[in-house]
């Protein structure tokens, strides 16, 4: 439902900003009773956490009543997120307080098959249509594409990044792949810590694809691509000038790497004794203390072959 209203146009179902509420009902009876119990409504929970939240409180509320042999009053309920509790809001109506009555000047709806298939014809492509489509023409797992097009604003962002390149292109499925595990995750991230939105992103689909890119031409690293990323994020600005202007250039220069080897097998003789020892893991670690000294500068690669050479010469 979140979904469909938001590829419709209907509204934007951010919870955050009221779009997008619920409301819950619930009732006890005692085990054996075939009669239900009172029920109380929670109204405008905005995110499934309130609604476990709220539910689990209600629930526990209303067995204390019954234990107590009171009676659970039919009402409206509020949920509290401040105190997690939930509380009274009026008494609630039976059918006949509402008052309802016909509305004279009202003519008769009817919707025939034609208005049906005119209504059907105008309707945008909906998440299961659009989850089909970036299996089929991206390549993407089942899981990506279900997480990507849970939101329209994600799903929107992912296709204008993978846009910028023909599908047909060499390397084209890893791209998308690509792009959607840096949306998935990093970015992501990143959104989540300032409760934003992917349309609010500071990183466009054009700065997205730039540091993509840099990773692929080994200009930079995979992990200093997340630093870069973090920085484009806060400034808005392009990770090549970022690159450019820090100095973040991955190092390739088996002469530069080879120096922080030594450096870092020096510094640690217990790993170095371990591997010789037989415990293979050590040399990760070791390779963890090269990126650190090169501060994620260095080309893993490199860094992975001259360690493991260098310490078979130890051995």
């Amino acid at each position: 439902m979140h979904s469909i209203l938001q590829y419709l146009g209907v509204s934007t179902a951010k919870a955050a900003d009221g779009s997008f509420r619920c409301d819950a009902n619930i009732s006890l009876r005692p085990v054996g009773q075939e009669e239900y119990g009172t029920k109380a409504e929670i109204k405008n929970m905005n995110s499934m956490r309130s609604v476990f939240l709220a539910l689990n409180h209600e629930m526990e509320r209303q067995k204390k009543v019954l234990d107590s042999e009171e009676r659970v009053v039919q009402e409206t309920r509020g949920w509290s997120e401040e105190r997690n509790v939930t509380y009274s809001q009026r008494s609630k109506e039976e059918a006949h307080d509402y008052r309802y009555f016909p509305e004279p000047d009202l003519p008769p709806l009817v919707v025939d098959q034609a208005w049906v298939e005119e209504i059907r014809n105008k309707i945008p492509e909906l998440p299961a249509d659009r989850l089909k489509g970036l299996i089929d023409e991206y390549g993407l797992p089942e899981y990506d594409a279900r997480l990507l097009t849970n939101s329209k604003a994600m799903a929107d962002y992912y296709e204008q990044t993978v846009g910028t390149r023909p599908t047909g292109e060499d390397n084209g499925q890893k791209f998308a792949k690509d792009v959607s595990n840096w949306i998935l995750g990093d970015l992501s991230r990143l959104l989540n810590l300032q409760d934003s939105e992917i349309d609010e992103s500071p990183v466009s689909p054009e700065h997205l694809v730039e540091l993509i890119d840099l990773v692929d031409r080994g200009t930079v690293s995979v992990s200093m691509a997340k630093t870069v990323l973090e920085e484009a994020f806060e400034s808005g600005g392009s990770p090549a000038q970022i690159v450019q202007e820090k100095g973040y250039t991955q190092i390739s220069d088996s002469s530069a790497v080879d120096l922080a080897v030594n450096e870092a097998l020096e510094a640690n003789p217990q790993a170095v004794a371990d591997y010789i020892g037989g415990k293979e893991t050590a040399a990760k670690f070791l390779v963890g203390q090269v990126m650190k000294i090169t501060k994620g500068q260095a080309k893993p690669g490199l860094v992975n072959e001259l360690v493991v050479l260098a310490l078979g010469k130890l051995k």
